[in-house]
């Protein structure tokens, strides 16, 4: 699953820690492959929730680590990044990239789009994903055990 965000101005872009914070939470154990504390100075992040860390019944589960990946590609005029994780991710996940697009899209006053042709507000791409951005992260986690 990708999405694309469209924004004027990437100084509007969170930092790493308050992405982390905002997907899974505070805390999580993480891997990070990207150089920068913000998506402002670099063009790439992947970032993990080490999930067997922080919870043991995430051991030998077949999605105990999952890379979300973001890029941004410029122009002079616009920037848009896209947000990617295997279309077979588990639900806490999902949650994770969409609660991430909300938050960006709310900050950047951006559009959204699942497809790259048709651009949605934020509220019309809330409104397609309501029942991830509902839910909490706890419940979200069970929720992923649940389905092996």
């Amino acid at each position: 699953m990708k999405i694309f965000i469209k924004i004027k101005d990437k100084n509007c872009l969170p930092k790493v820690d308050e992405l982390v914070e905002i997907m899974w939470q505070k805390g999580v154990n993480l891997s990070r492959v990207g150089e920068q504390d913000s998506l402002t100075n670099g063009t790439s992040l992947s970032l993990s929730w080490d999930k067997w860390l922080d919870d043991e019944r995430w051991k030998g589960h077949s999605k105990f680590k999952e890379y979300i990946y973001f890029e941004i590609e410029s122009t002079s005029s616009e920037h848009k990044l896209s947000i990617e994780v295997d279309d077979d991710a588990c639900f806490v996940d999902i949650r994770a990239i969409y609660k991430a697009v909300e938050y960006i899209a709310e900050r950047c006053n951006a559009l959204i789009s699942m497809d790259k042709g048709e651009w949605l507000q934020l509220n019309e791409f809330k409104a397609s994903v309501d029942n991830y951005l509902k839910t909490s992260f706890s419940d979200a986690v069970e929720q992923s055990l649940i389905v092996v």
